[in-house]
Parts: structure tokens; sequence; C-alpha cells
């Protein structure tokens, strides 16, 4: 299989979230199998750790076979202004993430971390654009036609 040009990126960060989750469902599923003692539950928590750890191995097999991390890094841009575009796109999704996870948290302290990294990475994406700015309005070198 081939990653489409642009594409990488977007495989790499849903992949490796994809990952995490399998991980969190595994790592959930222990713990509460511990505390649970009606064995048909228990059952039902080793389908869903059997489930996560199948997911697991399906997606470490698709993160090999694209050779992921080879593509997006032979990918990467070595453009300042590229580097800077990417992590502002970065730093929105973060945001973005973060404005949907305090819809659905409700512990007071856990609102306001999050509230805070939103405030950290606007802060950052404002930077960063002032930058950008700098970059795009910078005089540039007569190339007399030759690029």
């Amino acid at each position: 299989m081939k990653i489409k040009d642009g594409e990488q990126e977007n495989l790499r960060l849903y992949i490796k979230r994809a990952m995490e989750h399998e991980n969190a469902m595994i790592v959930r599923t222990k713990t509460f199998k511990k505390y649970i003692k009606d064995k048909k539950l228990v059952g039902l928590l080793n389908q869903c750790q059997k489930v996560a750890e199948n997911h697991l191995v399906i997606l470490k097999k698709y993160w090999d076979e694209l050779k992921i991390e080879v593509v997006t890094k032979a990918n990467m841009s070595v453009d300042t202004l590229d580097q800077l575009e990417e992590t502002q796109k970065q730093l929105r999704k973060n945001e973005a993430f973060y404005n949907e996870a305090i819809l659905d948290v409700l512990n007071p302290l856990i609102r306001d971390m999050l509230t805070d990294f939103i405030e950290d990475d606007l802060k950052l994406y404002f930077s960063i654009r002032e930058e950008v700015i700098k970059i795009k309005n910078k005089p540039q070198a007569p190339t007399l036609g030759i690029k």
C-alpha cells in the first residue's frame, strides 16, 4: 500500500492516537478486572482486552508496512516557513482536542489544566504567526529569473 503525498502526517497522527487509545483500553480492562467479581463481566472485559490487543497488532502491522515514521521524516520540509506553518497546524489541532476534551471533563482541576493548555497553545500560535508574517514580508533578494 502506498501513501499519497500529504497524507503521511495525518496517518502518523491517527495511527499513533489509535494505538494510545487501544493501550488505554488494555490498561483499563486489566485494572477493572481486579475489582469486579462477576465472572460474566470479567469475561466481557477479557473480550475488550483481546479486541484492543488485536487492534494494536493490526495498527503496528500497518505502521510497519507503510513505513509511516520513515516516510514522514523523509517528507518533512527543511524550509523554516513550512516548519513554522506545520507547527501552527499542530497547535490548532492541540487546541481543538483540548476544547473537545474540556466539554467532557467534570473535574475542575483537570478543566483548569486543559484551559491552561489552550491558553499556552494560543500564545505560541500567535507568536509563531507573527514570525511567519515577518518571514513572508521580508524582502527577497533578486534572483534575476533564476530559481
